[in-house]
């Protein structure tokens, strides 16, 4: 019998969450739950990069209790990639208010925070965010020419697969593709992990 480790997941549901295969991260999610393999950090962060990117705000929220219920770290890591999904769904200002908080706790932001912070500057320019990004700049104890040239890379990446987009229905993520047909809800744990309990 092979006896997986919770390195050997994070390994492979990181994997898989970088080569934009979301539904297959959680998927493994699910059955390393199944196996009473304890996720760590790692994998939470994981799984909330992999709704960020979906645009499955429901599920990352369901990630975050899940966070919280069972007493995860809240290290600059975890804080970062819950900005990040914050930003990526049009949550801007909660997105700023959480990249404040830890601005002001004892875990500082690094050039990954701040990446994320700009991104929902940038989404909430609309919102009336644009004063909070020019002071943000102003303020960054990195170099500010690096971290454009970051933001402008990750910006480029976020639409990967062309013609292709995932949103969250009642709990549901469905896949959309160009020409407007509505793809059948994705069974993964996507849509199971809210029901199966913590």
């Amino acid at each position: 019998m092979v006896l997986r480790s919770t390195v050997s997941w994070n390994s492979v549901i990181s994997r898989y969450v970088g080569k934009g295969r979301f539904f297959e991260a959680t998927d493994l999610f699910r059955r390393m739950k199944e196996e009473r393999t304890k996720p760590s950090e790692l994998t939470m962060v994981s799984l909330l990069n992999a709704c960020a990117c979906l645009g499955a705000l429901g599920q990352g929220e369901w990630i975050h209790d899940y966070i919280v219920k069972n007493n995860f770290a809240l290290n600059a890591i975890v804080v970062t990639a819950i900005i990040d999904g914050l930003a990526m769904n049009g949550r801007e200002n909660e997105a700023v208010q959480l990249f404040s908080m830890l601005e002001s706790s004892n875990c500082k932001p690094d050039h990954v925070s701040f990446l994320g912070v700009m991104t929902a500057c940038d989404h909430g320019d609309r919102a009336g965010l644009l004063e909070e990004t020019e002071e943000l700049i102003r303020s960054m104890p990195v170099n500010p020419e690096a971290m454009q040239q970051r933001f402008c890379l990750k910006e480029k990446q976020i639409d990967e697969e062309p013609g292709c987009s995932s949103i969250e229905v009642n709990g549901e993520v469905h896949e959309l593709v160009s020409g407007g047909r509505l793809h059948r809800p994705k069974k993964s744990t996507m849509n199971l992990m809210i029901w199966d309990g913590y």
